[in-house]
């Protein structure tokens, strides 16, 4: 019922991308938004542990037996039970908490990893313009690195703190101090306009 609090409930392949994991949160939130109920928590298991051995969902089970949560909310439930059997077990064991169960629904899905994704790229975007302003006070990658710690804004990727190379690869492309270039190798300087080339000793 709406205002009803329920738990959230995942099982994840080993592997699964942070970005994945925070799409799935984003549906989970939607879905109840678009119900009225209250998203009490958020319960990962792995997807390789059968359902009833999952030490995750046997907590959840017990926190709704406690009726500290009307139900569980599933994203992803090919993913949290493969096979109709599987989704007999899951369905049987929180009908047998006494709760409710209910699946995240596609546009949920959809809808929320989409919005993760416009949520990513104004997230570079704000690190690029963030990095090229303190480039052009002149710090180096190290520089900027410590800078970026000491204002506590993470890195992109699962790095938790910042390094010169991520301070590269996040602003890309780093030019060379300063407007001078560098003759080609196996080439003198070029002799001024309207000079010609001495010639060379045999």
């Amino acid at each position: 019922m709406p205002g009803d609090r329920v738990i959230g409930y995942m099982a994840v392949q080993p592997g699964t991308r942070a970005s994945a994991r925070r799409a799935a949160v984003s549906g989970l939130r939607l879905a109840c938004r678009r119900s009225g109920w209250r998203l009490e928590s958020v319960v990962s298991d792995s997807a390789r542990d059968g359902v009833l051995q999952r030490p995750g969902l046997a907590r959840a089970l017990e926190r709704i037996a406690r009726r500290e949560a009307a139900g569980l909310l599933v994203v992803a439930v090919d993913g949290a039970a493969g096979t109709p059997a599987a989704l007999a077990d899951l369905m049987g064991a929180v009908r047998a908490a006494a709760g409710g169960f209910a699946i995240v629904e596609d546009e949920d899905r959809k809808a929320a990893v989409s919005s993760n994704r416009r949520a990513a790229v104004a997230r570079r975007a704000a690190v690029a313009r963030r990095i090229a302003e303190l480039r052009a006070e002149g710090l180096a990658p190290q520089a900027i690195a410590d800078v970026r710690n000491e204002e506590r804004v993470p890195p992109p990727g699962v790095e938790l703190a910042w390094q010169p190379w991520s301070v590269r690869e996040a602003s890309g492309a780093w030019p060379p101090r300063g407007t001078e270039r560098r003759s080609p190798r196996g080439r003198g300087p070029r002799p001024p306009c309207g000079q010609r080339p001495a010639a060379r000793r045999t």
